[in-house]
């Protein structure tokens, strides 16, 4: 049995900012379940990052992020 294993964003954003839908492409094709997202998604917005994660089944099992308190709650949440 293998374990689902996720990629951190941070380890790709310079690569995600140059052509971030053909490297979560990438990423999936590759076999990761998922990937763990950074504050500043580089080459997208949060929609779009959202919504090429569910197109390609790709799980957000964590994320590192400031805490969600004050003037940084809601772009967190």
């Amino acid at each position: 049995m293998s374990l689902p294993i996720a990629v951190q964003m941070y380890a790709l954003r310079d690569e995600l900012s140059r052509d971030f839908d053909g490297v979560m492409e990438r990423v999936a094709r590759i076999g990761y379940a998922g990937m763990e997202l950074i504050y500043m998604i580089p080459g997208a917005d949060a929609d779009h990052a959202a919504r090429r994660l569910r197109e390609l089944n790709l799980a957000v099992p964590c994320a590192h992020v400031p805490a969600p308190y004050g003037a940084d709650e809601q772009p967190v949440i």
